[in-house]
């Protein structure tokens, strides 16, 4: 397990999703998936030594902070509905 992984494990990320999987609709869970791999993509490019200003990290931060947006929007969309 990389570093990334364990960095999400021990921040209850993994523990999280897996209380998801018990309650939330599947298509929360998707983007509760998506979400946690963009972090863990984002981590990879940081790691490699990408510096913010290259293209590699604008587009992992980029894609790391719609993929949080989406799980944020699901998540309203999912408890409007309960």
């Amino acid at each position: 397990m990389g570093a990334g992984h364990i960095a999400i494990s021990e921040h209850g990320v993994y523990a999280a999703q897996h209380q998801l999987e018990l309650v939330a609709p599947p298509s929360l869970l998707d983007k509760a998936r998506r979400a946690t791999l963009s972090v863990l993509d984002f981590h990879d490019v940081v790691v490699s030594g990408r510096t913010p200003d290259s293209g590699e990290y604008i587009h992992a931060w980029r894609v790391a902070r719609q993929a949080r947006a989406a799980l944020i929007e699901e998540t309203r969309v999912t408890l409007r509905r309960i």
